[in-house]
C-alpha cells in the first residue's frame, strides 16, 4: 500500500513535473540558439551602415576599403570607410605624438579633431539608433548605396527559424524589439594601442590583448576617449552585461528580443504561454589595411643651412606673420585642370593672421599622421622628426612613409613619380618666407570625404605609373613594395588595359589601368592610391 502511494503521489508527478521541465528548457534552448543567431544578423547588418560625415568622409562601426559604389569621388574613384573606433584612436595616438613631441600647434589641431569627432560621433550613433526602428527601411544604406533594413532582417530571419525548427509548422512571435548599448564591464575591441605601449598612456585594466578596451574611458590629456565593442567576426556576448545608453558611451552592441508562443507548458489550453527570450552581440572591425599616403620635402634649391630636420622647421622663428600666400583651389586641380583657379581658404583652428611658418609644418605633419591612421608608431615618428635631412637626402627630395608595423622609412628617390607642386581640388596651399628660405605647402589632405574635400576626397594624389612603387626606375623594388605593404600586398596586380608606350620600363600608366585578382580583372574598381599609396603632403624648401 505505501509503495502505491509513493508510485501515485511522489513519484509520478515528479516524473511529470520532471519531464514537462525539461521540454520547456530545451524549448526555451532552441528558442535562444534561434535568436542568437538573429542577433549576429543584426550586428553584421549594423557593421554595414555607412554615414557621410562632413570631417571625416565615410564613416562606420568597420573600416572599409575604397571599393564602394556609394563613396564614388568627383574623380569617379571610390574613398575608404573608416570605423568609429579607428577615428577615434587616430585622434588620440596624433595627440599622444603632439604631447610627446612638445608642439602646441599639433596639440591644437588634435584638439580641434577631437571635437569634431564628437559631431560625428554623434552623426554615427543617431543613424544607428534610427537603423533599429521598425519603420527604417530606406533611411539607413551601406557603402554601395544598398538600403540596409535591421528590423525587416531580423523578423525574416527568426520566422524563419522558429518554423524550421518547429516541424515546419509556423510559430506566433511578438514585441520583436532592436535596441543598442554597451558593456557593464567593458568588452573587447579590434583596435591596436599605440606602440610602443610604454608610450600609450593607457593603463593596464584598460587594454585587452594588445588592444583597447571597450566602454572604458582611455583619457589621455584631460580628454575622454571611449571605444566600442567590437571583434574581428560578429560575436555573441552575455544579455546580463548589456547596459542602457548612458549618453557617454558609444552604442553598438545589439540586442535582440522577442516574446514567442510556447506550446510545451503545463496550461490544458497550449499556446496561451509567452516566453520572453534576448540575445546579444557585437559588431565585427575590420583592421585598416591600405598603404598610406607619403610626406614629401621637395628641395629644388638645395638645403637651407638653418634648418636640418623637421623638428628644426615645428620650432624655427619666422620674420612674417602672415603668409605671403594662402588659398584653396577650386574647381579641379590646380594648375594641371584648365577649370581650376584659386580661392580664400580656412587652416583651423587659426585666423590667416595667426598663420605662420611653424604652424604651416604643424598643420602638414598633423594632416599627413591624420591620413595615415593608427599605423604610426610614436616613437619612430618622434625620431623622424629629428632625423638630419642630410643623412637621407641623394637627390632633390626626402620621402617619408610608414611600414605596416609603424616604423617610418625615409627615402631619396632618383625621379620623382608623385605630382609636384599640384595642390587637389578644394585643399590647402600656404607659402610663407623668412630671412634665409620659402616654406610651401600643399596640403592634400586637410579636407576629408565627399562633402569638403574637392575632386579626391582627400585622399593622397595618386602617383604615375600607378605601380611606381615597385620600379627599378625609381630605385624601387617588388620586394621592397610588399615589404611596405604595398603592390602585391594588396592583393592586387595591375597591368595596362590597352597597349601603351611608357617611358618607365614596366610602368602602368594611370589613365590605363586596370586592376585584378588572381589574374581577374576585378569587377569593383578601387582607388588606384590603395596600390601603392600616394601624395598626402608636400613642403617645397627654398633656400635663398
Amino acid at each position: 500500500m505505501l509503495a502505491i502511494i509513493i508510485l501515485t503521489f511522489v513519484l509520478l508527478p515528479a516524473g511529470f513535473l520532471l519531464n514537462r521541465c525539461g521540454l520547456l528548457l530545451q524549448t526555451q534552448s532552441r528558442y535562444k540558439s534561434d535568436i542568437e543567431s538573429v542577433s549576429l544578423l543584426v550586428a553584421n547588418d549594423l557593421a554595414k551602415i555607412v554615414v557621410n560625415d562632413p570631417h571625416f568622409g565615410f564613416i562606420s562601426i568597420s573600416n572599409r576599403p575604397p571599393i564602394g559604389k556609394a563613396t564614388i569621388a568627383a574623380d569617379g574613384e571610390a574613398c575608404p570607410v573608416t570605423s568609429i573606433n579607428t577615428l577615434m584612436a587616430t585622434i588620440r595616438l596624433d595627440s599622444i605624438i603632439a604631447h610627446e613631441g612638445g608642439s602646441n600647434d599639433l596639440c591644437q589641431l588634435a584638439d580641434t579633431d577631437y571635437e569634431y569627432a564628437k559631431e560625428t560621433t554623434r552623426l554615427l550613433q543617431s543613424t544607428l539608433n534610427l537603423a533599429t526602428q521598425t519603420k527604417a527601411t530606406g533611411k539607413c544604406f551601406d557603402m554601395n548605396g544598398k538600403p540596409v533594413a535591421l528590423y525587416a532582417d531580423a523578423e525574416k530571419l527568426l520566422q524563419k527559424n522558429l518554423q524550421s525548427n518547429n516541424g515546419g509548422q509556423p510559430v506566433s512571435m511578438r514585441n520583436l524589439r532592436i535596441s543598442l548599448g554597451w558593456l557593464r564591464d567593458g568588452g573587447i575591441t579590434n583596435t591596436p594601442l599605440p606602440q610602443p605601449h610604454s608610450l600609450a598612456h593607457v593603463r593596464k585594466e584598460f587594454q585587452e590583448g594588445g588592444k583597447y578596451k571597450a566602454c572604458l574611458d582611455a583619457a589621455a590629456f584631460g580628454k575622454s576617449y571611449f571605444f566600442a565593442p567590437a571583434a574581428r567576426a560578429a560575436s555573441l556576448v552575455d544579455e546580463t552585461m548589456f547596459a542602457p545608453p548612458d549618453g557617454k558611451r558609444f552604442c553598438s552592441v545589439v540586442k535582440v528580443e522577442a516574446d514567442i508562443q510556447d506550446t510545451n507548458i503545463f496550461e490544458r489550453s497550449p499556446g496561451q504561454k509567452w516566453l520572453h527570450i534576448a540575445a546579444c552581440a557585437i559588431p565585427p572591425d575590420s583592421l585598416q589595411m591600405a598603404p598610406t599616403g607619403a610626406f614629401l620635402i621637395f628641395f629644388p634649391c638645395g638645403l637651407a643651412p638653418a634648418l636640418k630636420n623637421l623638428s628644426d622647421l615645428l620650432g624655427s622663428p619666422n620674420d612674417y606673420e602672415r603668409p605671403s600666400q594662402f588659398y584653396q583651389a577650386v574647381n579641379g586641380d590646380f594648375p594641371l585642370d584648365p577649370s581650376a583657379t584659386t580661392s580664400a581658404a580656412r587652416l583651423a583652428p587659426w585666423a590667416e593672421q595667426d598663420i605662420n611658418s611653424n604652424r604651416v609644418i604643424a598643420a602638414g605633419l598633423y594632416d599627413w599622421l591624420r591620413a595615415c591612421g593608427i599605423r604610426p608608431r610614436i616613437d619612430c615618428t618622434l625620431q623622424a622628426l629629428k632625423s638630419d635631412f642630410n643623412r637621407s637626402l641623394q637627390s632633390s627630395n626626402l620621402l617619408y612613409e610608414f611600414e605596416p608595423r609603424g616604423n617610418v622609412i625615409i627615402s631619396s628617390l632618383p625621379s620623382m613619380p608623385l605630382p609636384i607642386s599640384v595642390l587637389s581640388d578644394e585643399q590647402v596651399f600656404v607659402e610663407t618666407r623668412g630671412q634665409n628660405y620659402a616654406v610651401a605647402c600643399y596640403d592634400n589632405v586637410h579636407n576629408m570625404g565627399t562633402i569638403c574635400g574637392g575632386k579626391h576626397a582627400g585622399q593622397p594624389l595618386v602617383g604615375d605609373p600607378v605601380n611606381w612603387c615597385e620600379l627599378p626606375y625609381f630605385g624601387l623594388s617588388a620586394d621592397a613594395a610588399r615589404s611596405m605593404g604595398r603592390g602585391s600586398a594588396t592583393g592586387l596586380s595591375v597591368t595596362n588595359d590597352s597597349s601603351v608606350d611608357s617611358s618607365i620600363p614596366g610602368g602602368v600608366l594611370s589613365s590605363t589601368a586596370q586592376f585584378a585578382v588572381n589574374g581577374k580583372v576585378t569587377a569593383f574598381k578601387p582607388r588606384k592610391s590603395y596600390y601603392s599609396g600616394g601624395l598626402a603632403v608636400e613642403l617645397s624648401i627654398s633656400a635663398y
